[in-house]
């Protein structure tokens, strides 16, 4: 009998990947020296909503067809990662509200000492996020491709395809592959029907550009 394949896990490492560029990327912004124009920073505050609303479509969907899958074929001595991961998510949707907070003060970037409030809390998701994504990676997508089958895979990227994030996929998809592998952004890619894939070329990457040229 030969082996079952593993997965592309490329959509849910697309994801983890973009969220931590970006964290990077808000932390260099928040915690330099450069003034934030009133203009940057409401960019910057729109760029943190699409960041929030794909964190939350990627764990939704994960909440609701991947993990509990998960759980029913895992034996009882296997599930403490899930477990780990429930909290981690919590602790990290609390770090994220609190991160929200700071970017949304009229005065975040007012001064030293508020630019250093935004910055911390943005670096405390950037832990939070790492911790928890690093916990998927290295722990739970092996038991996904030991324990779970290809419908079961298929069945969480159909559900997170349906809702992706804000915007759905014209904003979220370039997004996601902003200076991402090429690899990534095949495997990524590959999932949508050719009508989507022009839309990504001609369109919808065209525009993100623009909007954010200036941004960081």
């Amino acid at each position: 009998m030969s082996p079952t394949p593993v997965p592309d896990f490329g959509a849910m490492f697309a994801v983890h990947d973009a969220v931590r560029r970006d964290l990077a990327r808000a932390v260099s912004l928040t915690g330099g020296t450069a003034p934030v124009t009133e203009v940057r920073a409401a960019a910057l505050r729109a760029r943190w909503e699409l960041l929030c609303g794909v964190v939350a479509a990627h764990e939704q969907a994960e909440d609701l067809t991947l993990w509990p899958r998960l759980r029913v074929v895992l034996p009882a001595e296997e599930t403490g990662p899930l477990d780990v991961a429930a909290e981690q998510h919590v602790a990290l949707d609390t770090a994220l509200a609190e991160a929200t907070r700071s970017l949304t003060d009229p005065d975040a970037f007012a001064d030293r000492a508020h630019r250093e409030r935004a910055t911390g809390a943005l670096e405390h998701v950037a832990v939070r996020a790492d911790h928890h994504f690093g916990l998927e990676e290295r722990r739970l997508l092996p038991l996904v491709a030991a324990w779970l089958d290809a419908a079961d895979w298929a069945a969480f990227v159909t559900s997170w395809s349906a809702a992706p994030g804000p915007g759905g996929f014209e904003r979220v998809l370039p997004f996601l592959l902003d200076g991402a592998h090429p690899d990534r952004s095949a495997s990524v890619l590959s999932g949508l029907d050719p009508q989507q894939q022009a839309a990504y070329a001609e369109i919808w990457r065209p525009s993100y550009r623009a909007a954010t040229a200036d941004l960081w």
